[in-house]
């Protein structure tokens, strides 16, 4: 024999002996096992529950075992908390295109991959200023003498395997399935079928009642929402629907038979909804088929590969694979077969208590509907206040962040950054944070690099979130890698994967490619009763996964337009609001009696407002896919599909009966491609901004008449209707101001209708910038004339919906002299308004359009100022407010403008930046040190308009001293700025608001050195921010030095600290020779006053 042939021969020995001692092990099933082992015959491990996640990077901790890492320069990373709260914004904007099953199912998809022991938080508690986190267990908790490094252990299969159902071992299994039967155990109720009631349901569930529904799955997270119960219960359906069918096509199988080949045609039809109807939507089905991750070909694709390690990757599910925790929606709707909306639920209500299914028979469909006809969150920047603060609340106040828990628990794992993994996928590293623009959307850099100290520093979880999308993908260049990476490994890794070719025949394979989640569902919703009419659960679609409205064609338009961008008839417009235009514009020789026109376009849309408003007070108003399917589909037609769809057909049902696996193949193959390096960092990416309230612009007067003459509004005309709801006062009773703002609120009105009609555009002012600004007067201003901003398309119909509603809102509210929050409008038009940030935006529009301040249109923030001191208001309506009762202050009026008369006897009024100070002043007895001398006001915090209005009044009617005592940090001299100069936000209204005359007294950074104050390091961000700061217009003279000295200090200082000095250091001496100094010089030496000798002298 020749020489050189003889290792290689003892290779393939030895190689077959090992394989030998393998096969020894697994048994010889063709189906695989509930724990995972033996998937992979070379490494029976790979991809089995309670083994190792895989990196592609090693992990990063600060000890190299597993302490969490620290920035670059060996300071704490900054807060998770922290990040969440002024990084990520707090809202949510709806998907243009996918409901929530497409989120709800990535869910199902993640709990079948991975689950971490000990991953439950330890819920936050009113007063409790740390979020809990237990740690991920490790292998270094098991084994911590021989532990070098902390890998986390998963403790379900890796494989997409419908764990979730089916548990992850044989005797999970066990307590699951019918043994007599083949299927899974199930209980009846109401003629639908249940999984079983947990045995440890009381420890299991969040109950309310002991008789509370709480199921018994595969998983235990089943009952942590009612979606996520509703998708566990329709694959447990499904099994059992499959095994009825194979028993009957072949009496002779066994239980275990029947079990066993139910659940492989189960996980198939599942794996092939995970790659061919879900995952292109996040990764982008061009991506997939170029990475081999999908297919185009009829025939089985057998690319199982005995080298690929089908391990869950660690930064895929710890960072990547959360990427759809902004897209949960807090509130979840109920819908009737026709699609209205019926009512809504707080998903925390429900956490861990599914029982809402079966509280009433259509329960489960109203939420099925729900969830596939209500859009998911947007995936980017800004997640629900539900899952910012309330997750997992159960029965207290507050709860939890999940967002604060996504950055720290990829800290926990020792996960590198965001560079790290940008290196891994193009093998280029960001040196500066100019080197992101490519990557991440605009702003991000800016942001960013407040809280970060080194683009090496960027947590991968955070970075993420701020990556520009690509085109028709979901993900930016970097989470795209990872998942690309993971997804590759999960089928090519999996030996059972259905597209094979080893488990089943290509007749069986081509029945299961015609799975789609839809059907599915619908096959399942109402298996055990039959509907009382023809109207079918769903809409007509090809997926449950996208919103209905994506696939009916409202516009006969040939040129393709962005998904909130409809022709006229799919806005939504109230009949209420049309009846509004007819009764205010003048007649003409268009218009006929019963106020229809003769255009063309308008008649469509009458009939379209008649078609839609059958019955206006049921009739839920739409966004912008505001009408379903016009295709009527029987139930008949649309759901039973077992002879047609996807389900065993006749001609093939006896291949699926014959699924026994061929024998099994080891296949040589090289290893996986490269795939992630296909791309530079010169990749084109772009977000979208289908529904996306663009922050850059805002505010801007369109061209409109704003004179009566031109508004249409005829003074003589009776025009108390009682059909528009808009009744109204009579014309002496109301301000010549509002009734200004109704003519222009007619005239507003009848132009979006033109826009509408015509196709003309809203312009809104480009929103304000410090580099704009300039002081006026003692006053912030704007200095730019442009009025050129962002504009708002007659087809942006949620938007105008909105306005318009909100426009009738207000002009009812002049007329009855009424008045509302923010809030309450926020509530009044929920449907439309989804959040309070958009109704806000829309709002701030509206005041633009109108040239008019929210206030004068009786639109009020929620006012959170006190007051207290010798100070009576009077009220238009004659009651008197009187400021010296209560003894922890008296609130500011709501109304500001119905204050007409103030009573004051003070001497000053000094405003305190905190409601604790404010508090502890009032204890320490301030009206007794300084009778008749002071009133004490606070907006507890950064200032509400109340407050502000109210300052501005006592300053322009009384003319006295007005002081401000704030913190010594960034945040106290930026409060009082915006007292004193006014907000860059609201600069179109600092007339009304800035109180110019105001002087501030303390504390000053220079009284930390002066007086010896234990100061506290200031953070990054705060000297972040006294950069910029020193660069706005208002800051020179004394604000300008004492800034720059708190730079220098880099230390700042509370008020509270004066207390450390003694109890009653601040009103009988700082407050008091402040008080003295101020009121006996001018205001222009004020400041050299407040550190002359004689104060000195008082703390000597």
């Amino acid at each position: 024999m020749d020489q050189s042939v003889k290792p290689f021969m003892v290779f393939i020995l030895l190689w077959i002996a090992n394989l030998q001692q393998i096969l020894g092990q697994c048994p010889n099933s063709p189906y695989r096992s509930f724990d995972g082992t033996c998937n992979n015959l070379q490494s029976p491990s790979w991809g089995a529950a309670n083994t190792l996640f895989t990196r592609l990077i090693p992990a990063k901790y600060s000890d190299g075992r597993s302490r969490p890492a620290l920035a670059k320069d060996g300071s704490e990373l900054p807060s998770a908390r922290l990040l969440s709260v002024e990084v990520f914004q707090e809202g949510i904007q709806n998907s243009p295109e996918f409901s929530l099953a497409n989120m709800q199912f990535g869910q199902i998809v993640a709990h079948d991959m991975a689950l971490t022991r000990g991953d439950d938080p330890v819920f936050s508690v009113r007063g409790i200023e740390c979020l809990g986190l237990i740690r991920t267990l490790t292998n270094c908790d098991e084994n911590p003498s021989t532990c070098t490094r902390a890998e986390q252990i998963n403790a379900v299969t890796s494989f997409l395997d419908l764990s979730v159902v089916y548990g992850n071992s044989e005797q999970e299994s066990l307590q699951l399935r019918d043994p007599n039967t083949g299927l899974l155990k199930i209980e009846q109720r109401d003629g639908q079928d249940w999984p079983p009631r947990h045995p440890n349901a009381s420890t299991t569930c969040t109950l309310k009642t002991p008789e509370d529904s709480c199921y018994l799955t595969g998983d235990g997270r089943a009952n942590q929402s009612p979606h996520l119960a509703i998708l566990q219960i329709t694959f447990v359906r499904e099994h059992n629907r499959i095994a009825r069918l194979l028993q009957n096509f072949n009496p002779n199988l066994s239980p275990e038979e029947i079990f066993q080949r139910a659940r492989s045609i189960n996980i198939a039809q599942y794996q092939h909804i995970v790659y061919n109807e879900w995952l292109p939507n996040f990764l982008g089905r061009s991506f997939m088929l170029e990475n081999q991750m999908i297919y185009q070909t009829r025939s089985p694709t057998n690319d199982y590969s005995p080298i690929i390690d089908p391990s869950v990757i660690n930064s895929h599910t710890t960072a990547a694979f959360r990427f759809f925790h902004s897209s949960i929606q807090g509130t979840l709707k109920l819908y009737e077969e026709s699609r209205r909306s019926l009512a809504k639920i707080n998903i925390n209500d429900h956490t861990n208590n599914p029982d809402i299914l079966e509280q009433e028979p259509d329960r489960y469909g109203d939420l099925l509907r729900g969830l596939t006809t209500q859009p998911m969150g947007l995936h980017d920047t800004s997640l629900d206040p539900a899952t910012k603060h309330f997750l997992f609340r159960f029965n207290n106040m507050f709860g939890t962040d999940l967002k604060s828990l996504d950055i720290q628990r990829a800290r926990d794992h020792g996960l590198p950054g965001y560079n790290d993994f940008a290196f891994y996928c193009f093998r280029q590293r960001a040196t500066t944070w100019a080197d992101f623009n490519k990557v991440f959307i605009p702003g991000a850099i800016e942001l960013l690099s407040i809280y970060y100290k080194s683009v090496d520093d960027l947590d991968l979880s955070v970075g993420l979130a701020f990556e520009k999308k690509i085109d028709n993908t979901e993900t930016g260049v970097v989470m795209r890698c990872i998942m690309g990476e993971q997804f590759l490994r999960t089928r090519r890794g999996d030996r059972f994967f259905y597209e094979n070719g080893n488990h089943l025949s290509s007749v069986q394979l081509a029945e299961i490619r015609k799975a789609t989640m839809a059907k599915i569902l619908c096959d399942n919703s109402l298996l055990n009763r039959q509907p009382e009419s023809s109207d079918e659960l769903f809409s007509s679609s090809k997926s449950s996964l996208l919103l209905p409205s994506s696939l009916t064609d409202l516009s006969s338009q040939s040129d393709a337009t962005t998904s909130d961008e409809f022709p006229f008839e799919s806005l939504a417009w109230d009949k209420n609001l049309v009846e509004l235009f007819n009764d205010f514009t003048e007649p003409d020789d268009s218009k006929r009696q019963d106020g229809t026109t003769t255009n063309t376009h308008t008649d469509a849309r009458d009939e379209f407002l008649r078609q839609q408003y059958a019955d206006t007070t049921e009739q839920q108003p739409q966004l912008a896919y505001s009408q379903p399917s016009t295709r009527t589909v029987s139930n008949r037609e649309h759901c039973n599909h077992l002879e047609t769809q996807l389900t065993i057909s006749t001609q093939h049902r006896k291949e699926f009966v014959d699924i026994d696996a061929q024998p099994t193949r080891l296949i040589n193959t090289s290893d996986s491609p490269d795939h992630t390096n296909t791309a530079g960092w010169n990749v084109h990416a772009t977000q979208s901004d289908n529904d996306h309230w663009n922050t850059d612009t805002q505010y801007s007067p369109v061209h409109l008449p704003y004179s009566e003459n031109d508004s249409g509004y005829d003074e003589t005309k009776d025009t108390a209707d009682k059909e528009d709801g808009l009744s109204h006062a009579d014309e002496s009773d109301i301000s010549e101001r509002h009734r200004q703002i109704q003519a222009r609120i007619v005239d507003l009105l009848q132009h979006i209708e033109r826009c509408v009609t015509e196709g003309t555009a809203l312009t809104i002012r480009r929103k304000p910038r410090w580099d704009t600004c300039t002081i006026e007067n003692g006053i912030l201003q704007t200095t730019d004339p442009s009025n050129e901003g962002r504009t708002i398309k007659p087809t942006n119909s949620r938007r105008l919906q909105l306005m318009v509603k909100i426009l009738a809102t207000i002009y009812q509210l002049l007329a009855t002299r009424t008045s509302c929050t923010k809030r309450e409008l926020y509530y009044l038009h929920l449907e439309l308004a989804q959040t309070p940030y958009f109704t806000y935006a829309v709002l701030d529009d509206i005041a633009a359009l109108l040239d008019a301040d929210t206030w004068e249109m009786n639109v009020f923030n929620t006012s959170k100022g006190l007051i207290a001191g010798p100070l009576v208001l009077t009220l238009s309506d004659g009651q008197t407010i009187d400021c010296r009762i209560n003894r922890w202050g008296t609130p500011v009026p709501l109304d500001v403008s119905s204050v007409i008369e103030l009573r004051l006897t003070a001497k000053l009024v000094l405003v305190v930046e905190k409601d604790t100070v404010f508090k502890r002043l009032l204890e320490d007895g301030i009206f007794t040190t300084f009778p008749d001398t002071v009133v004490l006001i606070t907006a507890k915090g950064y200032p509400d308009v109340s407050t502000r209005l109210l300052l501005k009044k006592i300053a322009d009617w009384k003319q006295v001293p007005i002081y401000a005592l704030m913190d010594a940090d960034p945040h106290g001299i930026e409060i009082f700025c915006v007292y004193k100069f006014g907000s860059l936000a609201m600069v179109h209204q600092q007339r009304s608001l800035a109180v110019p005359s105001m002087r501030w007294i303390g504390l000053f950074p220079s009284d930390i050195e002066l007086l010896g104050l234990q100061g506290v390091p200031l953070r990054e961000p705060e000297l972040k921010r006294i950069e910029q700061m020193i660069k706005r217009p208002y800051t020179e003279g004394h604000i300008q030095r004492e800034l720059l000295l708190l730079c220098q200090l880099a230390t700042k200082a509370e008020i509270e600290s004066l207390y450390n000095i003694a109890s009653d250091f601040i009103t009988t001496v700082y407050l008091k020779g402040k008080f003295e100094e101020c009121l006996k010089n001018s205001p222009a030496t004020y400041a050299e006053a407040l550190n002359n000798s004689q104060l000195l002298k008082e703390v000597d």
